[in-house]
C-alpha cells in the first residue's frame, strides 16, 4: 500500500487497488486458513468465495461513493 501511494495513477484506481488488497487479503493469510481448516468439515473454497465476494462489495461501494 506505501509503494501504491507514489505511483501517478488516477486517485480512483489507486482506492480500488487498495482495498482490494485489504479486503482479499495476502497469499500468506490464504495457506495459513487452508492450513488450519485442513483438520476441520469447513471447506476452503467457502472461505475463498467469501473473501471474493467480500471484495466485490468493497470495489462496488467505492465506486459508489
Amino acid at each position: 500500500l506505501n509503494s501504491l501511494i507514489n505511483t501517478n495513477l488516477n486517485l480512483k484506481i489507486r482506492e480500488i487497488l487498495a482495498i482490494t488488497f485489504i479486503s482479499f487479503g495476502g497469499l500468506s493469510i490464504h495457506m495459513q486458513i487452508k492450513g488450519i481448516l485442513s483438520d476441520t468439515t469447513i471447506k476452503y473454497t467457502i472461505f475463498l468465495k467469501g473473501r471474493i465476494i467480500q471484495t466485490i462489495l468493497s470495489i462496488l461501494i467505492i465506486l459508489i461513493f
